[in-house]
């Protein structure tokens, strides 16, 4: 099969372009899933963050808990006062952070463990502004 030079030029061109267009497609395709993962990575990470902030709650709950117990023993009312308000400073930044997470767009089976434990986690809030009040 005898090409004229016309004809290899023009073939060579065809092939030119569908692999441009391969390309072009490979690379457009590339580009959209890596969005994709740079969104969903800036959303675990948003609900990563949440959670450690309200990790970091749960801990001053605890210590505000037992602030209140040791103010009582000490009959300090003035600082069960200050007490009782940073406790409850924390218990709305610890309902503020779960809230926020549940309203992230995260995988079905991470939306499931935090709908499993916002109830005990409300009944946890509750039991420490209970205590710390009875006290």
């Amino acid at each position: 099969m005898n090409l004229s030079i016309r004809q290899t030029v023009f073939a060579l061109g065809a092939i030119s372009l569908v692999l441009v267009i391969f390309l072009a497609g490979t690379g457009f395709w590339s580009s959209s899933a890596l969005n994709g993962m740079l969104r969903d990575n800036g959303v675990i990470s948003t609900a990563l963050r949440n959670q450690l902030e309200a990790d970091m709650m749960h801990d001053a709950l605890r210590a505000d808990v037992l602030a209140a117990i040791l103010a009582t023993e000490q009959d300090e009312s003035a600082e069960r006062e200050q007490i009782l308000s940073e406790l409850a400073t924390h218990a709305g930044m610890f309902r503020d952070r779960i809230a926020a997470n549940e309203m992230l767009t995260l995988p079905a089976p991470i939306r499931e463990a935090l709908a499993a434990t916002a109830a005990p986690l409300a009944a946890y809030i509750a039991e420490a502004e209970a205590i710390a009040a009875a006290m």
